[in-house]
């Protein structure tokens, strides 16, 4: 086991998190699409701060 800071395990497992979701929004990119715009880019916006503020 690597010794690691426990900030940069953080920033990654924070990062595969925002890939996993970031493929989850793809798969769903057809559902998002009937969704209006502005909505779903208030929704993007709040899923990416809130991974900002983790």
């Amino acid at each position: 086991y690597l010794n690691v800071p426990q900030s940069s395990l953080l920033c990654c497992a924070r990062l595969s998190i925002l890939l996993i979701t970031l493929k989850v929004f793809e798969d769903l990119s057809e559902l998002l699409e009937q969704v209006p715009s502005t909505l779903r880019s208030t929704c993007a916006n709040n899923v990416f701060h809130s991974f900002l503020s983790l």
